[in-house]
C-alpha cells in the first residue's frame, strides 16, 4: 500500500500504477502504509462514517450516493467485489 499526498487530501492505493497516476497529478509520496485504519473491519460492519473514512483512503468518489447501502454498493463495485 502506498500513501500519497497533495495539499490536505491523503490517498492511500494499493498499487504502483495507481500510485504513479495520482503523482503525475501532483500528489507526493508520503510513506509506505502497513494497513489502513478501516481495513482490518468487514466492509459490510461498518459505519456510514467508516465508510466514508475507507472510500476515502482509497479515492473512491462516494458523491451522488446518499444511503449507506449505496455506499456499500459503490465501494464493492470500485473494489470488484460486487
Amino acid at each position: 500500500m502506498v500513501r500519497l499526498q497533495r495539499l490536505n487530501v491523503v490517498k492511500v492505493v494499493e498499487s504502483e500504477d495507481k500510485a504513479r497516476s495520482l503523482i503525475a497529478r501532483g500528489f507526493k509520496r508520503v510513506e509506505e502504509a502497513d494497513v489502513p485504519s478501516t481495513q482490518a473491519k468487514d466492509v459490510d460492519q461498518m459505519t456510514v462514517a467508516e465508510l466514508e473514512q475507507y472510500a476515502d483512503e482509497r479515492g473512491i468518489d462516494l458523491s451522488g450516493c446518499k444511503t449507506k447501502a449505496e455506499k456499500l454498493a459503490k465501494i464493492k463495485e470500485a473494489e470488484g467485489d460486487n
